[in-house]
């Protein structure tokens, strides 16, 4: 073999490795990272401190009273899988079936790894200010795969929007809603990196619950016990 052939052969087979080398790195990253700066959750529920000072009312989009002895709060994301897991098998349940010193509030923590969850949201607070909150929210739940295919105009239509007009001008305005706004302060001044979080009279359930687990904890709060059994 000519020496020209052979040191072809030997710099085609180093490029080859090297690009190999880049791919495998590449997929390293790809599979390996996380696709956000992610919190570890704590392996038990735990107790948010000045939790109540800490909310601000007007952020809040709450069912129930605010009054009432029992105060949930689910921080969500409407492009969230798990979100609109827990949202049908746990919470619309459990609002059907709710008692009456419950009260139940939904705070936005759109996660910046979801290209529609922000738009989502905003038109979430288009159509909660025509009183059909719930409904918008389980339709686009419902149908998620329809996310950047169907306008918001059309989640609306089928959610009980009236007035489609001042709902599309509300979607057109510059910026994020309020609300908005101040879950994600909230969510991440209390680095709350996951969704859907529950949040049971200040304490942190470690993941989301099912239903079972939901009223329980209820229950002891309504018993004026913490929601869960401290050790």
């Amino acid at each position: 073999m000519k020496e020209t052939d052979l040191l072809d052969r030997v710099v085609s087979t180093a490029l080859t490795l090297a690009a190999l080398a880049v791919v495998v790195v590449v997929l390293r990253r790809e599979f390996l990272q996380s696709p956000g700066p992610v919190a570890l959750a704590p392996t038990s529920p735990h107790l948010i401190e000045d939790w109540e000072s800490r909310v601000d009312e007007r952020l809040l989009n709450r069912i129930g009273s605010v009054d009432a002895p029992v105060q949930i709060a689910v921080f969500f994301d409407l492009e969230c899988p798990f979100c609109a897991r827990f949202d049908q098998e746990v919470m619309a349940p459990f609002l059907l079936d709710r008692p009456a010193d419950v009260s139940v509030s939904f705070i936005h923590y759109p996660l910046s790894i979801h290209r529609f969850a922000e738009p989502a949201a905003k038109a979430f607070e288009c159509a909660t200010a025509q009183g059909v909150m719930l409904p918008f929210m389980q339709r686009v739940y419902a149908q998620a795969d329809s996310l950047g295919l169907k306008s918001w105009s059309a989640y609306a239509a089928e959610s009980g929007v009236t007035d489609l007009g001042a709902f599309q001008a509300c979607v057109d305005e510059p910026g994020l809603p309020g609300k908005v706004s101040l879950g994600l302060s909230l969510a991440e001044n209390l680095k709350i990196r996951g969704t859907p979080t529950i949040v049971v009279n200040g304490w942190d359930f470690a993941s989301p619950p099912d239903i079972d687990d939901l009223y329980e904890a209820v229950d002891r709060v309504r018993r004026g016990d913490p929601p869960f059994e401290v050790r």
